[in-house]
């Protein structure tokens, strides 16, 4: 399926855990604020990513169980609650806006991918009319949801926008495959595109695209940026101002993948690195993780 969340561990593979695989790889989510990373990292999980910010700093993403299973997760001033939709084992969020509310995807017993609308625990599923598989996205003050979707039998992936249930497809110019991930309260628009050229990430204002890096991923409301550029088989994160980019880098190995942004500047993603960081007093026990998971975006472009 070649859709927005992550069901397999892509990327460069699941590394062993344990004391000593820590020392050498190192993988967890992050909140970069005032020019300081701290990691996060959900009790008990394997690999903790995270994908949404908002400004009151909480933080969605997602973790995976000791048997490979990934659950949402909520992180409000340190404290984490699990996120999982009704009768799903497979709950991955990806967003949320300032009232609370959490856009993510699920899969059912099936094995079919439904986005989903998390409002105080109240969820609500988002299937694009006639798609086969869908996955949301970053979430606006409005309750505007961004996400992907795909149809079984045609080989691209497009976006869309939900607008109160009224759903608009996004599709790049002259690309077979567009993901969507980020939107702010102008409606500006951020994701990936490939076709016959090489592709990018993408800047969406009123229908007008721009080339913004290797991949975008989250978008604030000053219009700040942040996405990834791929550099050989490195992946270093960037923040985009004003056309100026800013290299987001936590560590000396495989790369920092930002994926979410708020209006205070403050950054969150995932990363791997070739050698241990030092972790606050306050940091959650990190875990074993996973190597250059490249969420969302590796896993549209091998699913093809």
């Amino acid at each position: 399926m070649k859709l927005m969340t992550t069901v397999a561990l892509l990327g460069l593979g699941l590394l062993s855990c344990g004391p000593m695989a820590r020392a050498a790889t190192i993988t967890a989510a992050f909140i970069f604020s005032n020019g300081v990373f701290t990691t996060i990292n959900f009790p008990g999980a394997t690999t903790t990513t995270a994908t949404g910010i908002n400004n009151a700093g909480q933080i969605v993403g997602t973790y995976y169980d000791v048997a490979g299973n990934p659950h949402g997760f909520l992180d409000t001033n340190g404290v984490l609650t699990t996120i999982n939709f009704p009768g799903s084992s497979n709950t991955q969020p990806f967003g949320i806006n300032n009232a609370g509310q959490i856009s993510g995807s699920y899969f059912d017993i099936a094995g079919h991918q439904h986005g989903f609308l998390d409002t105080n625990g109240v969820f609500t599923t988002i299937d694009f009319p006639g798609a086969t598989g869908t996955g949301a996205g970053g979430i606006n003050d409005a309750g505007q949801i961004v996400g992907s979707y795909s149809i079984v039998g045609n080989s691209s992936n497009f976006g869309f926008l939900d607008t109160n249930g009224v759903f608009t497809m996004i599709d790049v110019p002259g690309s077979i495959y567009t993901a969507v991930y980020g939107i702010n309260n102008g409606g500006q628009i951020v994701g990936n595109y490939y076709g016959t050229s090489p592709g990018g990430g993408f800047l969406d204002v009123n229908s007008t695209f721009t080339t913004i890096g290797t991949e975008a991923h989250g978008i604030n409301n000053a219009g700040e940026i942040v996405g990834l550029y791929t550099i050989g088989t490195s992946r270093q994160g960037f923040l985009y101002t004003n056309g100026v980019f800013t290299t987001i880098d936590i560590g000396d190995g495989f790369g920092t993948q930002p994926f979410g942004i708020n209006d205070a500047g403050e950054i969150v993603g995932f990363f791997s690195g070739g050698s241990p960081i030092p972790e606050p007093a306050s940091m959650l026990l990190l875990a074993c993780g996973l190597a250059g998971l490249a969420i969302l975006s590796n896993q549209l472009r091998h699913s093809k």
